[in-house]
């Protein structure tokens, strides 16, 4: 019986996301597995899975983003468990598909991912990869930020400090590799609320600690990962500016909201996703009403529990 299902969206890849799936059945046993590939309305050369008819593949006729992505392929998953992939990433021959369903198992309400491993566009060999990333810690306030880039002051990843364990809590997920329970998935609502890009992370560790589970590193599981110094599609401000104001809005009280919101630029891209809050208003205030039904702790816990700087107005 198939226990994983890897879910892989991608944009603009060319032929990466077909090599990601090569490097994953090339280290695991391919009947274990499901892999769905999301072409997020990709306008450069379609990635092409001949080699690999067993790839579901969904062709998005416009950009929807990963949220959307990741909601419209909940309902082809089959198995208990999935992967959150990129579609530019490698794997090794540690027994990471065994390892990953056994953990899962065990501790269903934990979200997990693994070292990763850094790869560069003319460098994919993931046996010659050196540079290691061990999840991350969530910054509220990140005042060291330069002026341009205001928006990522708020509400942001850093990579985090190795620690000697295998296997250890950590306060948010990051690296693009993520594995979840299902229905844990679904419970906390996922990226759901999200545009097209930023926050992914913090968003889906914050409510799964604020909902009782865990955040976990599996440091023995290595998977390389292309970081690119920009992205080959259009990466609008607003939508970032969007998912920063939905997440406070739906997680947090209006004191931390008003304070964290403050340091958003006020520009037009910050008017333009202030009007779409606006729009979707009944939508987010019936999400967070959810949210409160579902959390057993509360934000002032977890920062205690993790060792969160949570700023103070």
């Amino acid at each position: 019986m198939k226990k994983l299902t890897i879910v892989m969206p991608f944009l603009n890849e060319e032929n990466e996301p077909a090599n990601t799936v090569k490097s994953i059945y090339e280290t695991c046993d391919p009947a274990k597995i499901n892999i769905v590939a999301i072409d997020d309305g990709s306008t450069k050369s379609l990635t092409k899975f001949d080699e690999f008819p067993e790839v579901q593949v969904i062709r998005n006729q416009k950009r929807l983003g990963k949220a959307n992505c990741l909601n419209n392929a909940l309902e082809l998953i089959v198995t208990p468990h999935m992967l959150i992939i990129d579609g530019h990433m490698r794997f090794k021959n540690d027994g990471w598909l065994d390892k990953i369903n056994s953990l899962l198992e065990k501790e269903p309400s934990t979200f997990f991912c693994t070292t990763s491993m850094q790869l560069a566009h003319d460098q994919m060999d993931i046996t010659k990869a050196s540079v290691k990333y061990f999840g991350a810690d969530i910054l509220f306030i990140d005042p060291s930020q330069k002026q341009s880039i205001l928006a990522a002051q708020i509400l942001e990843p850093k990579w985090t400090n190795e620690k000697a364990d295998n296997l250890y809590e950590i306060q948010c997920i990051l690296g693009a590799n993520y594995a979840v329970n299902v229905n844990w998935y679904k419970r906390i609502k996922g990226m759901s609320g999200l545009e097209k890009w930023g926050g992914e992370e913090v968003f889906m560790s914050l409510k799964t600690w604020l909902a009782g589970g865990k955040c976990k590193l599996i440091k023995d599981i290595e998977i390389g990962h292309m970081y690119r110094s920009s992205a080959p599609y259009i990466t609008q401000k607003h939508h970032l500016y969007y998912n920063k104001m939905w997440i406070c809005f739906s997680l947090f009280d209006d004191s931390l909201t008003n304070l964290l919101l403050s340091k958003l630029p006020i520009n037009h891209e910050y008017y333009l996703a202030r009007k779409n809050i606006n729009k979707n208003w009944s939508i987010l205030l019936e999400t967070r009403k959810y949210y409160k039904s579902i959390f057993t702790k509360s934000l002032q816990e977890i920062c205690l529990e993790l060792n969160i700087s949570l700023p103070i107005s």
